[in-house]
């Protein structure tokens, strides 16, 4: 053991499964000496990586953009994937654009999905990509918040200094589907994260049914 910041390893993964296991996968070799501290070095076994990145589409105005902002963010994520066989490319939208109702329309994510597929076809490392959106409208949260009507009482009730009570509500109102459905053993708990972004999911849905953004 060093005389000063050991090591402390564990057992892993030597090749993620999905995309919850990303990041580097392998082992590490130590070597050890009577003259010198263990060496001990990462070597990665993965011969595909899991990756997950967010797509700013803030200065997008059309979905052309929005294609070339993906293209982009995957083939920064190819570089860090060579000499890896595979990528599998977990990808968030997000940001303020006013193409937003665009995105949310049927079939568009597809499109999108199948555009990145083609354009890296043949590639290598191959790349697969799974799409999700985040996005909002170009509406100013903090006026509609400043606002008299119900509008300001829904964003008010989504803000973080809310979310705790709705939070708490939403729980209780999911609680007989994960206590008494017969298909509950299939369910994952919502953590905190996947219970805000439920909310933020929500609040920006109805926002886009509500205010006007042309």
């Amino acid at each position: 053991m060093r005389e000063s910041d050991p090591a402390i390893v564990y057992s892993g993964n030597t090749q993620a499964r999905h995309s919850r296991e990303a990041g580097q996968k392998g082992c590490c070799l130590v070597t050890l000496s009577t003259d010198h501290p263990p060496d001990i070095r990462f070597i990665s076994t993965d011969i595909v990586s899991y990756r997950s990145a967010t797509v700013d589409l803030q200065a997008a105005e059309n979905i052309n953009d929005v294609l070339r902002s993906i293209q982009f963010q995957c083939e920064e994520l190819v570089k860090d994937s060579i000499p890896r066989e595979g990528l599998v490319a977990r990808l968030t939208l997000e940001g303020r654009t006013p193409i937003h109702k665009e995105l949310q329309a049927s079939g568009v994510i597809n499109a999108l999905t199948e555009e990145i597929h083609l354009f890296f076809e043949g590639h290598s490392p191959w790349v697969s990509v799974e799409l999700s959106t985040n996005t909002a409208g170009t509406y100013d949260i903090q006026s509609l918040k400043e606002g008299k009507d119900f509008i300001a009482e829904l964003v008010n009730l989504c803000d973080d200094t809310e979310k705790d009570v709705l939070n708490d509500k939403i729980r209780d109102s999911i609680k007989p589907v994960f206590e008494s459905w017969a298909g509950r053993k299939y369910l994952e708990e919502f953590s905190k994260e996947d219970m805000d972004e439920l909310i933020h999911k929500s609040r920006n849905l109805t926002l886009d049914q509500l205010v006007d953004n042309s």
